[in-house]
């Protein structure tokens, strides 16, 4: 289902396996390992009665991702997740300058000199963000890293997470815990 309430059908990926996971009143976060697992995907699922906002808004609560991070334990998931791509294009001239670039902006005061005899200066920048997440892994800008699921392990009860309603997701470095990228899934296209 879809932000605006409207019901589409589209692929899903299905694999049960153990995934670290845990939940709160608030939402469901599944925790998704790349090939060596020095990345991981981070999926984070309102729950039924909630909305996608609601999942933003307790990630702007200072303490509430590690809180979350801590919380995560290996369990044996029924992981259902739609195959999806996002793209974003962000203008960054402003970003940029507000940093103290701005001189780099202005002509006749930015000073190239070193690259050019030419008077130049920046006239835009853009940063463009592609990610696409299917069976064989996610591929994000123009890096790939590909998937490897554990086995399952038929101990414990199974825990359902089936994203097939707007989520978030975060990608993120391991060892230092700094995220990647991170974007939402609001709208799911037809196969």
């Amino acid at each position: 289902m879809e932000q605006n309430g409207k019901k589409t059908r589209v692929d899903m990926m299905h694999q049960e396996a153990n995934f670290s996971y845990t939940d709160d009143e608030t939402m469901q976060v599944v925790e998704l390992p790349y090939g060596n697992k020095a990345f991981s995907m981070m999926v984070l699922l309102p729950k039924a009665e909630k909305e996608m906002t609601d999942v933003i808004k307790a990630l702007q609560d200072e303490g509430y991702w590690a809180d979350i991070k801590n919380k995560m334990r290996n369990k044996n998931i029924e992981l259902s997740l739609p195959k999806f791509k996002t793209k974003y294009s962000k203008k960054l001239n402003r970003v940029l300058s507000d940093m103290g670039m701005e001189v780099a902006f202005t002509p006749g005061k930015a000073d190239f000199s070193r690259m050019t005899d030419r008077e130049a200066y920046i006239s835009f920048v853009t940063q463009d963000t592609y990610i696409a997440t299917d069976e064989v892994g996610t591929e994000a800008a123009a890096v790939t890293v590909v998937g490897v699921f554990e086995t399952s392990s038929p101990v414990s009860e199974s825990v359902v997470f089936k994203a097939n309603r707007p989520f978030v997701y975060i990608i993120q470095e391991k060892s230092t815990g700094s995220i990647l990228f991170m974007g939402t899934v609001k709208r799911f296209c037809k196969p």
